[in-house]
């Protein structure tokens, strides 16, 4: 260890240096907090949600999970909690618990739980409605248990599993 990096170690009153372009996360966060603001203040609180709930659908659509365990809910459990995350399979309720890991902040890179109105939550509904969906075949029902965003030291998610299956794409 060079002496500049003993000093700056010895030193931790100093603020953990910032990436150089680390502003413009900070710009992102708070120009899509108001992009949200205004959205739900322009088209009501319904359409608001839909629209995020189709974001998080269009967000998960990439997740690689999906591709590797098509129909093998047990398999996509074991590599997510790999991850970090807590997911409980009860069959007979037909149920999903999804447990995040305790954090500070929202998962996503573009909120700030300050900032972003409570609503953005519902982007993460559309994500495990389009996991869960597309990873079985049949209809699911999400519902946010807590957020880290509305408060919680985590994000839970119960997901309802119907019979209802959906038209082959």
């Amino acid at each position: 260890m060079g002496s500049a990096s003993k000093l700056a170690a010895a030193d931790s009153s100093q603020p953990a240096p910032q990436p150089p372009d680390a502003w413009r996360i900070k710009f992102a966060q708070d120009r899509y907090a108001k992009l949200l603001e205004l959205l739900g203040a322009q088209v009501g609180a319904e359409a608001s949600s839909r629209l995020l709930q189709s974001l998080g659908g269009y967000c998960a659509s990439g997740l690689p999970h999906l591709a590797r365990h098509p129909g093998d809910l047990e398999g996509f459990i074991k590599d997510f909690a790999e991850a970090g995350d807590k997911i409980t399979y009860d069959p007979e309720k037909k149920t999903v618990l999804i447990e995040g890991s305790p954090r500070e902040e929202c998962f996503c890179p573009l909120i700030d739980k300050h900032k972003a109105p409570k609503t953005v939550c519902d982007c993460s509904l559309g994500w495990q409605r389009h996991i869960y969906q597309t990873l079985l075949g049949r209809k699911v029902n999400v519902e946010l248990v807590e957020s880290v965003v509305r408060g919680g030291k985590r994000c839970v998610f119960k997901v309802q599993i119907t019979d209802e299956k959906l038209p082959a794409a």
